[in-house]
């Protein structure tokens, strides 16, 4: 006990808020050893830096790659913490790409959890460590659902999702690159196929494997009278320069997106859905858990109008 003394809502003293001055902000151990790990790939890393998309911070920042890699603890980022910004993530994405930066936030249990994978990307976005293959040198095969899992597991930061069909690039007899369809949650979208999944094997940066993937997945969706594809690119991780690369247009924003969080791991929010006559919020309450908030998706279509210009490749 400090004795000092600290306004606290009710909601953030049932979720049991910690004290300001018992435990205060500081560089996370992991978010250290994230640095260190960048370093080890021999490139100029500065800590804190306010230069970039000024006033703003970036935790660990590679000015030769224009790379910013944001380091979020599940405890200061949720609002468990008083006084944090739900648009926060999201409004640090914008700023990074408006200034010309590419920006890549991880929470602690994707690091934990999904290392090789976060380790994966960032060695290509620095290109440090990545073998090349270009996309020619592949075969174009249908995967299966137990392919697609295996792949996906290891490859994709959310891991697998059950799709429709799946694509992949398969070099030296192993798949690696794959892109997944599934029907569109989201009624309005129900004309067009959702790519659900889309990744590289990691410490690979296979040229033109996008595209190469997409063309039989766009002329699949048209045999099944569908008008084309769709997708959701998290702005945590990616602007969509690729797919508009591959003719995709952007059409809006689905707004923040968030998950549950007890302080170690991260749930899907429809865990802890409306019951009877409790609300969400109620719900997430008696489980202790906090919101954590994302940045968001930017929401990409490709169709006929598109393919019709010629920008599809």
């Amino acid at each position: 006990m400090c004795g000092h003394l600290q306004e606290k809502t009710l909601q953030a003293f049932e979720r049991g808020s910690l004290c300001d001055v018992c435990h205060p902000i500081s560089t996370s151990q992991w978010q250290l050893e994230v640095e260190e790990w960048v370093r080890g790939l021999g490139v100029n890393v500065k800590r804190g830096d306010r230069t970039a998309i000024s006033p703003k911070e970036i935790d660990i920042f590679i000015p030769e790659r224009k790379l910013g890699i944001e380091c979020h603890g599940l405890y200061f980022h949720s609002d468990a913490k008083d006084g944090n910004d739900r648009n926060a993530h999201a409004r640090k994405a914008a700023a990074a790409e408006q200034g010309g930066i590419r920006l890549l936030q991880i929470f602690f249990d994707e690091w934990r959890d999904r290392n090789e994978i976060v380790k994966g990307m960032i060695r290509s976005r620095i290109d440090a460590g990545v073998e090349r293959i270009g996309a020619r040198k592949c075969d174009v095969v249908l995967v299966d659902a137990s392919q697609q899992r295996a792949f996906f597991e290891s490859s994709h930061l959310s891991g697998y999702s059950p799709a429709r069909i799946a694509w992949g690039l398969r070099y030296d007899g192993r798949i690696i690159a794959c892109l997944s369809l599934r029907t569109p949650r989201q009624r309005r979208w129900s004309s067009y196929f959702e790519i659900s999944r889309f990744a590289t094997a990691p410490g690979l940066r296979v040229q033109g494997g996008l595209s190469r993937l997409v063309n039989p997945a766009y002329e699949w969706a048209g045999s099944q009278g569908r008008d084309g594809l769709m997708t959701y690119v998290d702005r945590r991780v990616g602007t969509g320069e690729g797919y508009r690369n591959c003719g995709f247009v952007d059409h809006g924003f689905t707004g923040v997106d968030y998950w549950y969080t007890d302080f170690k791991s991260r749930f899907d929010r429809f865990k802890f859905r409306a019951q009877g006559d409790k609300s969400e919020r109620e719900v997430a309450l008696e489980a202790r858990v906090a919101r954590i908030w994302g940045a968001g998706s930017s929401i990409m279509i490709l169709d006929d109008a598109k393919v019709s210009g010629g920008s599809l490749r």
